[in-house]
């Protein structure tokens, strides 16, 4: 039965990811980004356990957990893909006025966020030794993430929306001092790829640079490039804990070369070690068993812990705005005694179920509905609305392998960061290169049925 199953999430997740190569543009779009997420992340963890499911506590496999985690993964591709069609009123939208920024005041603007990253990131270089013992064996990974390290790595994060506003008012107004900040500004996020392995920042960095090479120069990356990059990365994503382990700073990187790649990809897909959709196949079965659910508990007392500062307000305080919730950790414990690997998130599909059984899928109808309403306005040249999207792109990615949860708190963070950015460059001098043509002939927006971006606890 689980085999079914399996065969009806692929075909969901392969959907998404097709509809995505269809045509030109839809790479840039919601439903590609998930189906991305969805193949490259969940879809192999899923075939290994599959074929492994003797990893699981023999409870939940009575429980049928393992089928109702790839029944709710499958729905919630669906419905993200659904709700991303579903044309609602609001967004049958006339044509508006683009919201232009000034490219002189949008890259000073980022030249403040990358001077407050570069702050936060020496900040966290002088608590782990210095700058080169950050990307040691002894530096990032062995900090304890509770009070500075927690501020100086919020700010360290502003490199990314500090080198999108940069690369976007360079792109518009290109100059040779420019190109060199960005290059330099580069480094930190390159750095942090290469030598601790970081995949969601390899994920962000690419998605910065080709859209806002899309929304300003109209430059779209060919679809068999996609086609083929797209494995590529999947095995990237599933290689790179591997890689970060030899990669750091006094590690022995002659081991680098010694990396199999073919065992580390066979090791997911036969569940040799544990993965993320262990816990979404007992947090299911645990939640579906108990019939206790979060009720968006879990999600809101995670937004009020990346988004209240506990520095300014006091624990006390900060404890205080949340709401008492048992959280699926507790009730698969106390079903299965069957404990979470260390620093392991639980995955969408799973925490959507947790927080409202099956109709938790309907969350991820209303992320298509809202991104696909944020899509409308980046083709009408909002330039407001493209900052928003590309900052908020590689969320698409993380509700999949993340929590829901992340969103909101991503969606606050955005307005923040960038609402200071967007008034201050909205009234400078618009006057630059034009922007480019993001909604060409064969895709209309309105011709057809439907089209052809994680923040440490404060």
């Amino acid at each position: 039965m689980a085999e079914i199953f399996l065969v009806m999430f692929a075909c969901s997740s392969l959907i998404l990811v097709i509809w995505g190569l269809l045509q030109r543009e839809r790479v840039y779009q919601y439903p590609f980004l998930a189906g991305a997420a969805w193949v490259g992340r969940i879809l192999p963890m899923a075939i290994g356990l599959v074929r492994n499911p003797d990893r699981l506590p023999s409870a939940v496999i009575k429980d049928h957990g393992l089928e109702m985690a790839l029944l709710m993964s499958a729905l919630c591709a669906l419905m993200g893909l659904l709700g991303y069609w579903y044309r609602g009123p609001s967004l049958q939208t006339e044509e508006r006025s683009a919201g232009n920024l000034s490219p002189d005041r949008l890259f000073q603007a980022g030249c403040v966020l990358l001077f407050q990253s570069a702050w936060g990131f020496t900040g966290l270089a002088r608590l782990s030794g210095g700058y080169v013992a950050y990307f040691s064996t002894s530096g990032n990974y062995a900090l304890s993430w509770r009070g500075l390290p927690v501020r100086y790595a919020f700010l360290m994060q502003l490199v990314n929306p500090g080198l999108l506003c940069c690369l976007m008012g360079t792109l518009r107004k290109p100059s040779l001092s420019r190109w060199i900040v960005i290059g330099a500004a580069a480094l930190l996020p390159v750095a942090l790829i290469a030598i601790l392995g970081r995949r969601a920042q390899a994920a962000t960095l690419g998605i910065v640079v080709l859209f806002a090479w899309y929304f300003c120069r109209g430059r779209i990356i060919p679809r068999w490039l996609v086609a083929l990059g797209l494995p590529l990365a999947v095995v990237g994503s599933i290689v790179a804990p591997e890689y970060r382990t030899h990669s750091q700073i006094g590690a022995d990187r002659s081991r680098l070369a010694e990396i199999d790649v073919g065992r580390s990809v066979n090791r997911v897909l036969t569940a040799e070690e544990y993965s993320a959709f262990d816990e979404a196949a007992v947090v299911v079965a645990a939640s579906h068993r108990t019939q206790k659910f979060g009720f968006g508990l879990t999600n809101y007392n995670r937004f009020i812990a990346v988004t209240v500062p506990r520095q300014l307000v006091g624990e006390d305080f900060k404890r205080s705005l949340m709401l008492q919730d048992v959280g699926p950790a507790t009730v698969v414990l106390s079903e299965y005694g069957w404990r979470p690997a260390y620093g392991t998130v639980i995955p969408g599909p799973a925490d959507a179920f947790y927080q409202f059984w099956f109709f938790g899928a309907f969350l991820y109808f209303l992320i298509g509905y809202a991104y696909r309403w944020l899509w409308e306005l980046t083709r009408h040249g909002d330039v407001r609305a493209q900052l928003a999207y590309v900052v908020l792109a590689p969320c698409a990615l993380m509700t999949v392998h993340g929590s829901v949860g992340y969103l909101p708190p991503a969606v606050f963070w955005t307005f923040v960061v960038l609402g200071p950015v967007m008034l201050y460059a909205g009234r400078g001098d618009t006057q630059a290169r034009p922007a480019a043509d993001t909604n060409p002939g064969d895709e209309a927006p309105h011709s057809q049925g439907f089209l052809g971006a994680g923040i440490q606890k404060a």
